[in-house]
């Protein structure tokens, strides 16, 4: 994959997460410009070349860091609605709000779990590169 068309698709993808307003934050899978590996690669190759050329800066690691690990948001469509049900009823203690969250409290854990390793393999590979790309 060519640095451009990562690029391209990282600016697709930031497009995409625009559209998530917390904390209705769920989102189908299908409306990724790809699926999530390729867009893992992209980001990946996005920036190795950054701080290959030295243009890495402290924002875009940031804004890389929420990008990839916003990844874990992203869903099969039949979990969109009631997960997002959810995150907009989460202090809501009604009999409907709670057998939801009993229906799909492992499942959102799931989704935390995700996310917490996607932010650590990010950082670690962002960490590695300092070994192993200027050499």
């Amino acid at each position: 994959m060519t640095v451009e068309k990562a690029e391209a698709m990282i600016r697709q993808y930031g497009t995409v997460l625009q559209k998530s307003i917390h904390p209705a934050v769920f989102q189908s899978k299908k409306a990724l410009p790809c699926s999530i590996a390729k867009m893992k690669f992209a980001i990946f190759r996005y920036i190795t070349e950054l701080y290959r050329r030295d243009k890495l800066k402290n924002e875009q690691i940031e804004n890389m860091i929420v990008a990839y690990s916003h990844l874990s948001f992203f869903v099969d469509d039949n979990l969109v609605n009631p997960l997002n049900v959810i995150m907009l009823q989460k202090d809501d203690n009604s009999r409907y709000s709670s057998r939801l969250k009993n229906d799909y409290g492992s499942i959102i854990h799931d989704i935390v779990g995700q996310k917490e390793q996607l932010t650590r393999e990010i950082k670690d590979f962002i960490l590695e590169l300092r070994v192993y790309v200027k050499n």
